[in-house]
């Protein structure tokens, strides 16, 4: 329920508001001392934030709009029901309690900062106490699972920092974007004349990694061979250069990810069940973005931070209304989704705050896409339900984007803030392709 107040005239009106300062106001626009508009205008220049609902007559359609310029939240015209005004006051104390909930954030948010990450919930909490313990053993290989974008490598980075082995590098390479022979150059390092191309010695990245971290990202995404000869350095810290018969010892500690199952890849043949258990000493997951429900808008405050001071913006904040689209859409690319689509609000938005109408497509209409006849998911399972909507939404979402992009799968892929790779697997996964969408 509420604590109302009443008040009969306009002088009574302002005496309450100034006396208790009510989180909603609702505002007639005909009184017996004053003129309603008089007195909204008033409350507007003194607190432009105080929610005002204005009831005006039917005849006077003009005077309510031109409330709504001046910052009235919404209008009943009169003869209205109960219910009608009922509904506008419980709307309007859900955006009252997303605002509070914003300048909560704002003022905690270095009480949720945990090196370069920002969360609050018992999730995210339980990897930040892990991330604590697993650095405690620098010998300790590391496996860390979770979706594309929830920030994997910050994850790694943390490890290495809060490590024994801080002082020494930490080097991070992507297993996805090389082939066999550039990958096992890479990490190997490759000898003068080795091949073709190798005109000077090259030392690779597990020896320019030797008594700090090397970082392994998408090691599911690495061929069998390459496996194969990964397990031999993590039985035995030394390896070969390519073209090299002189074994290289080395001291660190290996971080390995994936976005795959690697449980399934290696029932499947695609991943060595040996190299498996040897990376999975400890396995840490990092939760998606759509499981961290508060943590949406504490991230979205951090980012709007960071790209207010790097652009010399001064934006405030998210509207009650834009701040809710954002908890509510689902946020496939997580975390990193979230930080492109941060920064370019701040680049392209001039306002004083973000509005809905400033949000990208693809969040504004999430509501609409997943909004279901009631019917069609009665005697259902849920998990067979949530994946027929995730699955729904997944297709719709990269069709939006191929379309827009004309089918270039590295365009889509990187406004939607997911690795190239990821986005192939998603089209794939989703049964469509990219040169249905081209012209």
């Amino acid at each position: 329920g509420y604590m109302v107040s009443t008040a009969a005239t306009g002088k009574e009106g302002m005496e309450l508001y100034r006396k208790e300062a009510p989180d909603i106001m609702i505002l007639d626009m005909r009184l017996p001392d004053s003129n309603g508009m008089d007195i909204l205008e008033n409350i507007m220049a003194a607190d432009p934030d105080r929610i005002v609902i204005m009831i005006t007559a039917f005849g006077e359609i003009r005077l309510a709009v031109k409330a709504m310029k001046l910052g009235a939240y919404d209008y009943v015209t009169k003869p209205f029901e109960f219910e009608e005004i009922n509904l506008l006051v419980e709307k309007a104390a859900g955006l009252i309690r997303i605002r509070n909930e914003l300048d909560l954030f704002r003022r905690l948010r270095h009480e949720y900062m945990y090196e370069d990450m920002v969360g609050k919930c018992k999730k995210i909490q339980a990897v930040f106490s892990q991330i604590e313990e697993v650095a405690k053993s620098p010998a300790t290989t590391v496996y860390i699972s979770g979706e594309t974008g929830v920030g994997k490598e910050l994850v790694a980075r943390a490890i290495h920092r809060k490590s024994s082995l801080s002082a020494g590098p930490f080097v991070a390479i992507n297993c996805t974007v090389l082939d066999e022979k550039l990958l096992q150059s890479e990490l190997f390092g490759h000898e003068k004349g080795a091949f073709t191309d190798a005109k000077e010695l090259k030392k690779g990245l597990f020896e320019v990694a030797d008594g700090g971290t090397i970082f392994l990202d998408e090691i599911g995404d690495m061929n069998l061979i390459l496996q194969a000869k990964l397990l031999r350095v993590l039985e035995e810290m030394s390896f070969r250069r390519v073209g090299g018969i002189k074994d290289i010892s080395v001291d660190l500690r290996v971080i390995a990810s994936s976005n795959k199952d690697l449980k399934k890849e290696m029932s499947e043949g695609r991943f060595r069940s040996d190299l498996y258990y040897r990376v999975n000493v400890v396995s840490l997951n990092i939760p998606p973005l759509r499981e961290r429900g508060d943590d949406i808008l504490l991230l979205a405050d951090y980012f709007l931070g960071r790209y207010n001071k790097e652009f010399g913006k001064e934006i405030k904040g998210f509207s009650p209304e834009a701040a809710s689209l954002l908890v509510n859409y689902i946020w496939p690319g997580n975390v990193r989704e979230l930080k492109n689509t941060i920064e370019r609000l701040v680049l392209l938005t001039r306002t004083a705050e973000f509005l809905p109408a400033h949000l990208p497509p693809e969040i504004l209409g999430w509501e609409k896409e997943i909004a279901l006849p009631e019917s069609d998911y009665l005697g259902v399972e849920f998990n067979q339900a949530k994946k027929e909507v995730v699955d729904g939404f997944e297709k719709k979402y990269l069709t939006d984007f191929l379309k827009h992009y004309k089918g270039n799968v590295s365009q889509s892929a990187r406004a939607a803030g997911i690795n190239r790779s990821s986005f192939q697997r998603l089209i794939k996964k989703s049964g469509l392709t990219s040169r249905q969408f081209v012209n």
